[in-house]
């Protein structure tokens, strides 16, 4: 299992912003959750077939332990790590077939950044050399759905300052910072060049971000940050910014009173809408705090645990049962086999080929448009006019 830094790269928009979250989140559980365990599978997937140079399906239906828990590798998962398999071989494959030979490949490259500050360490998920471009490439991968950019992100550029401690003198002219994300809402592939001077100046942020961390003071500050904060159901400063933003009244009792949405004037539903992530995070970091509590023995007055339905059945060793069920399928028990076998969708098909052979398929396959969502008006996809009567059917 990878260590973590209290100072790492995947918190650094946390931290930058918010100096305060780390003193805060000190001692804390991680914001550990179904859709973080999938993420960590999918990951391994990724690097377990740069690694051994196959296709994401090859994974299909193996079964990763992730902190005790199975994930299954399903298709939506090998279509999602295939695209970021894709993006990292086609560097390598466009640079051959310009004439160079091999480019260098490092998968779950580790890097050490404590000569800028104490506590810095991480790990790329994909770093790529060309020397005779003298360019290096970063990628990260992210199996999530909320979208980012790869211009100035300070992830990505984190992992640049590590990718490029580790090139060892090896001349470095260009940078480009790739961020793989299948599952976000428009591009998937979102890619920012810089230069190592650039980088040499996110590295002085960098280091007095990291300083301000430790002011007993430090700011508390809220924002879309706060999402994966340990810290954000105790955090005083966020507890203050719901309440301001739902127009919470306090009633003698104590009850909290929110004003209903409908009564809500357009510049307060702004408002509220424009923080609704950063709620959302603090009532589910609520939750979550509040039920480990619980598994731990603290249940809270007025609240019981309970057992949720039970899991699909699933054979307890599947490589060896169709041995041990013989004798049902040859008596007739079992009348319809143990195997299914489907039509291949078209991103299994198209795996392993090139560009131009992919072409050839597309006069079989579609894609449904997406569902209209409503967005901040800086997103850089373009705004659409509503079909109310399309929208309604």
């Amino acid at each position: 299992m990878k260590a973590h830094s209290s100072l790492g790269a995947s918190s650094a928009d946390r931290w930058l912003n918010c100096p305060g979250s780390i003193r805060l989140s000190a001692g804390l559980p991680g914001t550990s959750n179904k859709y973080s365990r999938e993420g960590t599978a999918a990951h391994e997937v990724a690097s377990k077939c740069l690694e051994n140079g196959k296709q994401a399906f090859s994974m299909l239906e193996d079964v990763i332990v992730v902190e005790d828990e199975g994930i299954i590798v399903t298709e939506p998962m090998c279509e999602a790590v295939q695209i970021y398999l894709d993006a990292v071989r086609e560097v390598l494959a466009d640079y051959k077939r310009q004439g160079f030979g091999d480019g260098e490949l490092e998968i779950e490259k580790r890097f050490d950044l404590t000569h800028i500050y104490k506590g810095m360490f991480g790990t790329c998920d994909a770093v790529v050399y060309l020397p005779g471009k003298r360019t290096l490439y970063v990628f990260d991968y992210k199996h999530g759905w909320i979208s980012v950019e790869a211009e100035r992100n300070p992830q990505i550029m984190y992992y640049a300052l590590g990718a490029l401690t580790g090139m060892h003198n090896r001349p470095v002219e260009h940078i480009e910072l790739v961020i793989v994300q299948p599952r976000s809402t428009h591009n998937p592939v979102k890619s920012w060049k810089c230069d190592p001077v650039e980088l040499m100046e996110f590295r002085s942020d960098l280091a007095e971000g990291a300083k301000k961390t430790e002011h007993p003071d430090a700011l508390l500050k809220p924002g879309t940050w706060c999402k994966f904060c340990p810290a954000s159901a105790i955090c005083p400063a966020l507890e203050n910014k719901v309440y301001d933003v739902c127009a919470a009244e306090f009633d003698l009792d104590d009850k909290v009173k929110l004003v209903p949405t409908p009564l809500l004037s357009i510049e307060k539903l702004k408002t509220a809408w424009e923080n609704a992530d950063m709620i959302e995070s603090w009532i589910e970091s609520v939750k979550s705090i509040a039920h480990t509590r619980a598994l731990a023995g603290d249940i809270l007055p007025g609240t019981k645990l309970v057992r949720g339905r039970r899991g699909s059945k699933r054979w307890k060793d599947a490589e060896s049962i169709e041995k041990s069920l013989a004798p049902m399928l040859t008596g007739g028990i079992i009348k319809d086999g143990l195997y299914v076998t489907k039509l291949k969708t078209p991103t299994q098909v198209e795996s392993g080929m090139t560009k131009e052979q992919k072409k050839l398929l597309m006069p079989f396959w579609e894609q449904p448009e997406g569902t209209l969502s409503l967005v901040h008006d800086s997103d850089p996809r373009p705004g659409v006019a509503a079909d109310v009567h399309d929208e309604f059917n």
